[in-house]
């Protein structure tokens, strides 16, 4: 059951690895004024001053926003459902409640893989944010609307799976109820 969780975070650290490549590729094209936001129509509303600390932003804050996610999925939720089990809000609580603390942590499984989406989908739509804001401040047009859509139908769909692999997993009548 493991292996489909660790594929996801391998593509989370893939995907992290191809952000902070582009942000390292892009830089010293970047002109020394970059446009930071566009309208509606690909023209550049607000400039953003080239510094380490400007360009790189995106990629810190995907990076951080990946790896907490990353802590808190395969450390903290797991140790959590061990131990804490009634801060849990779930459908089926009294059934997730009277599962043992390893069969908690199984039922579980599905919010840690929506997560792990969570934090691929977000690290994939910064990179185009950041490849959007590169490409318009050195080929001068804006951004597709192409991957915030992508982004919403990976968190819709993730969504959907986990909320029906949760109802499955704690739906089902046991033995003992």
């Amino acid at each position: 059951m493991k292996t489909p969780l660790a594929l996801l975070w391998f593509f989370v650290l893939l995907s992290l690895s191809w952000l902070w490549w582009r942000a390292i590729a892009w830089y010293p094209s970047i002109p020394d004024r970059y446009p930071s936001r566009f309208d509606i129509d690909g023209r550049p509303v607000s400039w953003a001053t080239k510094s380490y600390g400007t360009w790189f932003l995106l990629p810190t804050i995907s990076t951080a926003l990946a790896l907490g996610l990353l802590v808190f999925a395969g450390l903290a939720l797991p140790r959590l459902a061990r131990s804490s089990p009634g801060l849990f809000n779930l459908p089926h609580k009294q059934r997730f409640l009277a599962l043992d603390p390893d069969g908690r942590v199984r039922a579980l499984f599905p919010v840690r893989c929506f997560l792990a989406v969570v934090a691929l989908a977000t690290t994939i739509l910064l990179t185009w944010v950041l490849e959007a804001l590169a490409r318009g401040s050195t080929e001068l047009h804006g951004p597709t609307l192409l991957w915030p859509g992508v982004f919403l139908g990976f968190i819709f769909i993730g969504v959907a799976i986990m909320s029906w692999a949760m109802h499955r997993t704690l739906g089902r009548p046991t033995a003992a109820g």
